[in-house]
């Protein structure tokens, strides 16, 4: 099964959020032992790496993470097609358009995420980490 992660749920680990980070890191651990081919957008790795550069406040410390990262998830391309596809959607969240617009082009079957409404009408089922573990 393909799943797509949100950054929200990739940040709630690398930022150690205590209301989130165990389904979170479940999630992850399920990728790792081949439960679930996890994905994330060529932009969550941009975003993920800007907000873990200025909390560690360490280029080399940031790229290091994202390595790591890369060993867990594969990344989907954000082309024109995707884009184009994400203009076209009613979803008010232009960013979460991108990630259904994605998700579908990669054969996902769902997107984790702690923010669910941000994707009605898109499309693509979503569980929350919690819900998903489960």
């Amino acid at each position: 099964m393909k799943i797509l992660i949100d950054t929200n749920v990739i940040l709630d680990v690398l930022f150690d959020r205590p209301q989130f980070i165990g389904d979170s890191i479940t999630v992850l651990h399920m990728c790792e032992d081949g439960f679930a081919k996890g994905m994330v957008t060529a932009k969550a790795v941009a975003d993920i790496y800007y907000f873990v550069r200025k909390q560690l406040r360490s280029e080399a410390k940031a790229r290091a993470v994202l390595r790591k990262l890369m060993t867990l998830v594969s990344v989907c391309d954000v082309g024109a097609e995707r884009i184009t596809e994400a203009l076209d959607t009613e979803n008010g969240d232009y960013e979460d358009a991108i990630m259904a617009a994605c998700a579908k082009a990669e054969g996902c079957s769902l997107i984790i995420t702690r923010n669910k409404k941000h994707f009605t009408g898109t499309g693509v089922k979503c569980l929350t980490p919690e819900e998903f573990v489960i």
